[in-house]
């Protein structure tokens, strides 16, 4: 039997496979006749070996190459057995799905029932999805909870559980929750507002900055989404979201932040700031930047000079406020800019005039 098995092997003559596993099943050689009975794409009879000999490894390999009758005919083998897990995979194998989730929950059977629950989708019959979230809820397992109540249509469920057990909201789940878009009635919209800010909210909290700022967007909540991307620290978003929001509050927002990074060695940060604080109108900020930019350029780089064009620009920005003490800081400002003069002046003549230098100090 060995050449002819060699044959049988390098041939795609279905009729050879089962002659020659008919000659093995005589001889009581049943692995060898499962093999060849399975070539022949007999199953039923592959099958049939197996379960007589109880050949359990074999017969799980087979049946899922089977038709769905003898996927389901292994499977209740396996369940009489009491090998659940295989069961469970043949089960939902050969489509009786709900056969396979009950013997899931009658035997809590965690690992079977999410592996079900992973191939599930928005189309599955929602009995099942509620009966699994159900279950799911119940043994403490949350995350997977959510996703079934999620792909079920419950979405104000799946929130509160997100809120309540901090379960990560993932986009495609944010995106699900609530319409993206403005609703024409009224009621409608006010609800899916409620619910963008709910989604924000828990996103904010679970560090998600970049998905809290779209849910804070969509609501209509701008300054709370720059709140958000603040905390991000993604600066070219910032930068972004500023120039297209044309808010005041915004601006402001983003050249207090942009004020924290390395500006004097980023010429396109300086920029910003200035940018952003003349849209805002914010002229008291500007003039106190410029003030902070001066304070800087002498302390740290003993450039007075610098230090000089920047109180100038300080002062010209507090010329333009409206600030009730306006003229007082805009005298301040002069006194301090008179002093940086003087001293600017006397620093020039120090090498060839050092009386004058005296004199002028």
């Amino acid at each position: 039997l060995d050449d002819a098995a060699e044959l049988a092997n390098n041939s795609p003559d279905l009729a050879a496979s089962y002659h020659l596993a008919r000659q093995y099943e005589a001889r009581e050689m049943v692995r060898e006749a499962i093999h060849f009975f399975s070539r022949a794409e007999r199953f039923n009879q592959a099958t049939r070996l197996a379960r007589e000999h109880g050949l359990t490894t074999e017969l799980q390999s087979l049946s899922l190459q089977a038709p769905a009758q003898m996927q389901e005919e292994a499977a209740g083998f396996f369940e009489q057995r009491g090998q659940l897990d295989k069961a469970v995979q043949l089960y939902t194998k050969a489509g009786h799905v709900q056969r396979a989730i009950d013997l899931c929950f009658r035997h809590q059977l965690f690992d079977q029932l999410r592996d079900i629950a992973d191939t599930l989708n928005e189309d599955a019959d929602p009995l099942v999805l509620s009966r699994c979230s159900e279950f799911f809820l119940d043994h403490g397992q949350y995350d997977k909870a959510v996703s079934l109540l999620v792909k079920g249509g419950q979405h104000g469920k799946a929130l509160d559980l997100c809120v309540l057990h901090n379960i990560t909201i993932t986009e495609p789940m944010a995106e699900s929750m609530a319409p993206t878009e403005k609703l024409d009635d009224p009621v409608a919209e006010q609800r899916r507002i409620e619910t963008l800010l709910k989604i924000a909210k828990c996103c904010k909290r679970q560090g998600s900055y970049h998905l809290a700022t779209k849910k804070y967007t969509q609501a209509g909540n701008k300054v709370k989404a720059m709140q958000c991307l603040l905390r991000s620290g993604d600066t070219e978003k910032i930068v972004f979201f500023t120039n297209v929001s044309r808010s005041k509050e915004i601006y402001v927002l983003a050249a207090n932040y942009l004020q924290n990074l390395d500006w004097h060695s980023d010429a396109e940060v300086l920029k910003n700031i200035v940018s952003f604080y003349t849209k805002a109108k914010a002229l008291e900020q500007l003039s106190s930047f410029y003030e902070a930019c001066a304070a800087v350029e002498i302390d740290e780089y003993r450039d007075y000079e610098k230090a000089l064009d920047a109180m100038r620009e300080a002062a010209k920005a507090m010329e333009k406020s409206r600030v009730a003490d306006r003229e007082e800081k805009v005298e301040a400002i002069n006194a301090r800019i008179a002093l940086m003069e003087r001293f600017v002046g006397a620093r020039r003549i120090v090498k060839t005039d050092p009386q004058a230098m005296v004199d002028a100090c």
